[in-house]
């Protein structure tokens, strides 16, 4: 049998069971963890992690029965090696939740996933002197298999994210100190993370600690402008810090802010204007001028005729001639 053709029965072997009972355990499983992995993970991935598993699987049957009980290996059928690999994959995604396993008696997940692969492990060692119905080696191979994807994608850094997080919201409920707290130690383990700058920046300033929240507020910025509505964009605003970005910054971020918030952009092209003119000011007259035409004309007529009286020659004055000459009359 050439390689392909193993591999074709293998995925096939997946959607067959030997019972109607076999069955129902595995859809049971499958809709107990399915949902989550999936969530967590994507479609695509999930089926990706589903059915390699389950190929993985029964190749690891196949193998551990040569290697032990010095025979051929029995055709498998079933999802078991894939539903293995949701187990494995859960045990690191979501190692820090608890489960019930009796009435008031939690465990935390990787300790159930651990648990029972060890019982696996068991099982196959018996299954060689005595022998089985169980696929003890196949459905070992399979949680393996989810684990490696799961540190694959990454799933061991998506929980850490999700415990910071939630100190981070604890942490808002006890004050501006505990929040910094929280906020630097997600900031340590993800140095980018947007909740944990915004946090730094909103509890540097409730506690007077005005220069490092300007700081903290640039480091948002620069990491995303427009993270909740252009939050760093308004603090930078509504503490009048503008005038430390260069003009061409200021050019950029109203740029990025302008599909959220037409005002906060104009708010901050304005800054501009109050500075003596530089290069950058005819362009800043003329996103003033376009962003205000259709909801205050008049307001944008006379960003036009600024434009045209102070820097007639530029190539936005061109521009705007060409654009919105109904700016231009009187």
């Amino acid at each position: 049998m050439s390689l392909s053709e193993m591999g074709l029965r293998a995925l096939t072997s997946l959607f067959i069971h030997g019972d109607p009972l076999h069955l129902l355990t595995n859809l049971l499983v499958l809709a107990a963890m399915g949902p989550s992995v999936e969530c967590a993970t994507g479609s695509f991935r999930f089926l990706l992690v589903y059915l390699l598993a389950g190929i993985a699987g029964t190749g690891s049957h196949t193998l551990m029965t040569l290697l032990l009980q010095r025979g051929e290996a029995e055709p498998l059928v079933g999802a078991s090696a894939s539903i293995a690999g949701l187990i494995g994959y859960a045990g690191l995604r979501f190692y820090r939740y608890r489960v019930p396993i009796l009435p008031r008696v939690f465990i935390p997940v990787w300790l159930l996933a651990g648990l029972w692969a060890l019982a696996q492990v068991a099982g196959g060692l018996l299954e060689a002197t005595r022998g089985s119905f169980v696929a003890y080696w196949a459905h070992l191979g399979g949680f393996l298999t989810g684990f490696l994807f799961a540190v694959f994608f990454k799933a061991g850094s998506q929980a850490q994210w999700e415990i910071w997080h939630e100190r981070l919201e604890d942490a808002k409920k006890q004050g501006p100190t505990a929040l910094l707290n929280a906020a630097e130690g997600f900031l340590r383990e993800f140095p980018n993370a947007l909740p944990a700058l915004a946090a730094r920046v909103e509890s540097l300033l409730q506690l007077g600690e005005t220069e490092r929240a300007r700081e903290a507020n640039l480091q948002l910025i620069a990491t995303d402008p427009t993270y909740l509505q252009g939050y760093g964009v308004k603090v930078l605003l509504e503490q009048n810090w503008a005038s430390s970005l260069p003009a061409p910054q200021r050019i950029r971020l109203a740029d990025r802010i302008r599909p959220l918030s037409t005002s906060v952009a104009e708010q901050l092209l304005l800054t501009i204007l109050t500075e003596p003119p530089n290069p950058i000011t005819p362009r800043a007259l003329f996103m003033l001028a376009e962003m205000t035409q259709e909801n205050d004309r008049s307001g944008a007529s006379l960003y036009a005729q600024q434009l045209l009286r102070e820097f007639p020659l530029t190539p936005e004055a061109d521009l705007l001639r060409q654009k919105y000459p109904q700016l231009l009359s009187p």
